[in-house]
């Protein structure tokens, strides 16, 4: 599920800056990214097809609603049971 809340205006027409949620309701910017790609994506693409320039960690937050640092803290956890 898409944890994008909304998105903001660049200098550049066809660029957007998403504000993305996380898990703690703590609000993140990722981008910019081309609009052509957002709709994309809002219609079904996958997120690693339609932001393939995004780093990992952007594009699991997108996604999932965790950042890099929640998903490493997670799975460290689950390493030392």
């Amino acid at each position: 599920m898409s944890q994008i809340i909304t998105y903001r205006t660049t200098d550049d027409s066809e660029k957007v800056i998403l504000l993305v949620k996380d898990i703690k309701g703590e609000t993140h910017e990722i981008g910019p990214v081309y609009h052509a790609d957002l709709l994309r994506y809002m219609e079904g693409a996958f997120v690693q097809t339609a932001f393939p320039y995004l780093s990992s960690g952007d594009r699991e937050l997108i996604m999932s609603g965790y950042t890099e640092k929640m998903w490493n803290d997670l799975v460290s956890g689950i390493g030392s049971l």
